[in-house]
């Protein structure tokens, strides 16, 4: 399960980022909750989300194409 939190910078829209993740068997969450396993982060900016996944441990994404290519 995959958070996005703010501005991407390999898909042009988080719209084309959630089709992407939803294609390849991911399910997409609106905020950090216990059942998020990884959070999209590619601003590098510290957010409220950020903060809370790296408390709870869920891997950070800065680079969702590669991610997703792995």
């Amino acid at each position: 399960i995959v958070c996005i939190s703010g501005k991407l910078k390999s898909f042009k829209t988080k719209a084309d980022a959630t089709a992407s993740l939803i294609a390849a068997g991911f399910e997409v969450k609106p905020s950090v909750t216990k059942d998020v396993t990884h959070l999209v982060n590619e601003s590098g900016i510290e957010t409220a989300k950020t903060e809370k996944a790296r408390l709870s441990g869920i891997t950070i994404i800065d680079n969702l194409k590669s991610f997703l290519e792995e």
